[in-house]
């Protein structure tokens, strides 16, 4: 089983239409989708298997994300950052995406989160 995982922008437009831009991709990456699925249980959601949900990320949780990031505390119960597998290159690419989420949000945009289990 593969994870496929994005995070995409929305915007209404004038027009009634809306625009979805896919900005950032992972696959596989369960230490994020512990997070994620971590967020979307305090914020109340209610599903069993958070799989093809998509969860609105505010300027507080990319805040709270980032603060996580930096300080490595990333894991799950199974893995934890502080192993050789959170390499520098891997935090530089989560903090690019932190930064890229907030110019979105920055920008008026709603940011998404979703991840799509593939067998």
């Amino acid at each position: 089983m593969n994870l496929n995982m994005c995070a995409y922008s929305v915007d209404h437009l004038e027009n009634g239409f809306i625009s979805e831009v896919k900005f950032f991709n992972w696959n596989s990456y369960h230490n994020l989708h512990y997070w994620m699925e971590n967020l979307y249980r305090f914020k109340g959601g209610k599903e069993k298997e958070f799989n093809q949900i998509p969860i609105e990320l505010s300027k507080n949780d990319i805040l709270n994300l980032e603060k996580t990031i930096e300080y490595k505390m990333l894991g799950t119960p199974w893995v934890n950052m502080s192993n050789d597998s959170y390499d520098e290159q891997t935090i530089k690419n989560d903090l690019k995406f932190t930064k890229c989420a907030m110019e979105y949000i920055l920008n008026n945009k709603k940011i998404y989160y979703k991840s799509v289990d593939v067998f």
